[in-house]
């Protein structure tokens, strides 16, 4: 019996739904706060899934290849721009179907195109760095058990 690690796509699941999790959780603190909505309803979209899911598996891909090389600061400003690269890059082609589910040029003051807004960066940091410490950490650590496999 030994231990099968997971496969990417499992992977690209688990920080998919991850990122999904933390989009909802954000959403409902937000409106909260901004709102007082003390219900906590927060919102997302599918497309979200799929932003979320890719950004960080590049992200993974980043850190196994930097990690031992590059200290923590500069990683963190890598996944960075990886993190508006992919958000905007789906924002501006879902755009062009209608159907970009966020827009930031009513929020913000710092944004191109409604689609990134440079007030994010804070959090974008502290997000992509707790990605890599613990999500990513977790998801290149677990697996599954493999019954036919001999140690």
């Amino acid at each position: 019996m030994g231990i099968r690690r997971l496969s990417a796509i499992e992977r690209l699941i688990i920080y998919g739904c991850s990122g999904f999790t933390a989009e909802v959780c954000f959403t409902a603190a937000w409106d909260a706060i901004e709102n007082g909505n003390r219900r906590l309803l927060g919102t997302s979209s599918i497309y979200i899934f799929f932003v979320y899911g890719l950004s960080i598996f590049i992200i993974e891909k980043l850190y196994l290849r930097l990690k031992g090389k590059c200290r923590l600061f500069p990683r963190g400003l890598a996944y960075i721009t990886i993190c508006y690269l992919f958000e905007f890059a789906f924002g501006y082609f879902l755009n062009i179907w209608n159907a970009c589910p966020w827009d930031y040029a009513s929020y913000f003051d710092y944004h191109i195109m409604g689609l990134i807004t440079m007030e994010y960066i804070p959090l974008w940091f502290c997000s992509s760095l707790f990605c890599e410490q613990y999500i990513i950490h977790f998801a290149l650590n677990i697996g599954w058990i493999d019954n036919d496999k001999e140690e």
